[in-house]
């Protein structure tokens, strides 16, 4: 019956309107005896157990607050029956409307404040809910724990003295206005359902339209800021790093979620000792390589291929050092982009990946925007290390490519920032 209180909870949560078990197990004691305490603490138990593990793996912690979750459960069963003892109440009849009231007093509103109390201490001091969460969750447990003895106790005994006269009258009596309360819950619970539904359903299309739109905005402005940078290279070629410095700066100022923008020249093999010689001295660095990652990931010189495409120019540099010399188009998934951005002309944009200077597993994209010269010919071709070759579509000579690092986690992080 703790599975059936389960189909009357309201999303987004498990908070339900009603929970049959504790009616029934109210019932039981009371036509049972005490005896029945390890019963009804068992089932509450296994199905504590079965909703923990529908939702996570089964730990000792787990296994431990439902065995306490259970006590209480327990505990709210005996305290309704030690109250309707002492009480004297006539619960096999239940002819008198002063019966009647005073057995639901005691058994669904006063016990029930027993189990919602028990439970959310538990569950408290395991860490599952949080303070603020706290009368919300106990108010709903007490409802639902509540209105299951209001309507389930009744009935359920109703249906243990089924063969004793009074009982066979009591099932005209009690189980029709019973069944009348159950069938108007059911359908106060689908109708608030249905509209709590609807909203979440209304809110989650709003939210994602707007995030979608929200993205769009931002993956404008990042295509337009490296765009920016490759359309300086193409007019300054021999551009010092220095003023590249300079020119980023302000790019990251507009875009502080920005990881890194670089310049990446396309060099030919037959050039690549004159780009080093040339780019170390420039850089004032002890020497400038062009690298790839090995299988184990670690940056090793370049093998030889027709052209490469390394990162030469970088900012921040501080951050982004282990990536100076890379040759992005060593990497199957920026190769691809690379060839789209020389085919289109345009920016193409890289599936996730994990970029060269982080080292935990962190998504990124990179944007990469070719630097188109000032004349017209026929590209070269360019080669993986697989031996493939990618053919222009174009007659526009490719110097190079403008790169923007752009980690996902960051990028989402200030888009939610902005509300």
């Amino acid at each position: 019956m703790g599975i059936v209180g389960l189909e009357f909870a309201i999303p987004p949560g498990n908070a339900t309107v009603i929970f049959p078990a504790s009616g029934i197990a109210v019932a039981a004691i009371l036509y049972g005896g005490i005896r029945l305490l390890p019963g009804i603490w068992l089932g509450q138990f296994c199905f504590n157990l079965w909703l923990t593990g529908n939702t996570d793996t089964l730990h000792f912690q787990h296994v431990l607050v439902a065995l306490l979750i259970a006590i209480g459960a327990s505990l709210q069963a005996a305290i309704a029956w030690y109250l309707v003892k002492i009480s004297g109440v006539k619960w096999k009849t239940l002819t008198l409307l002063r019966e009647i009231t005073l057995f639901l007093v005691l058994t669904a509103a006063l016990a029930s404040l027993v189990s919602a109390t028990w439970a959310n201490i538990t569950l408290y001091l395991f860490g599952i809910i949080s303070t603020d969460k706290i009368a919300e969750n106990w108010f709903s447990w007490w409802i639902g724990d509540a209105t299951g003895v209001l309507l389930l106790a009744p009935l359920t005994l109703t249906l243990l003295f089924r063969k004793q006269s009074l009982g066979r009258h009591r099932l005209h009596t009690v189980m029709l206005p019973t069944l009348l309360a159950l069938t108007m819950i059911v359908l106060f619970f689908f109708y608030v359902a249905s509209n709590e539904k609807r909203q979440i359903n209304n809110q989650l299309h709003h939210t994602g339209d707007v995030l979608e739109h929200h993205i769009k905005t931002k993956l404008n402005g990042f295509t337009e800021t490296v765009t920016s940078v490759s359309n300086l290279m193409s007019i300054y070629p021999d551009l010092s790093y220095t003023k590249f410095e300079l020119f980023t700066r302000n790019l990251y100022a507009m875009h502080p979620d920005l990881h890194g923008l670089s310049w990446n020249p396309s060099i030919s093999d037959s050039n690549r000792e004159n780009f080093e010689a040339k780019m170390a001295k420039q850089l004032a660095m002890p020497a400038f390589e062009i690298t790839q990652k090995n299988m184990q990931g670690t940056a090793v010189r370049a093998g030889n291929r027709d052209h490469y495409v390394p990162a030469t120019y970088i900012t921040p540099l501080n951050s982004n050092k282990q990536v100076q010399g890379y040759d992005i188009a060593s990497d199957s998934v920026r190769f691809e982009a690379i060839t789209k951005a020389r085919q289109t002309g345009k920016v193409a944009i890289t599936a996730p990946i994990n970029l060269v200077q982080e080292t935990a597993s962190s998504a990124a994209i990179l944007l990469i925007s070719p630097i188109n010269t000032m004349e017209n010919h026929t590209q070269d071709n360019y080669t993986q290390d697989n031996g493939t070759q990618s053919n222009s579509t174009k007659n526009i000579e490719i110097s190079g490519f403008a790169v923007a690092a752009v980690r996902i986690e960051n990028m989402m992080k200030s888009l939610f920032s902005q509300g």
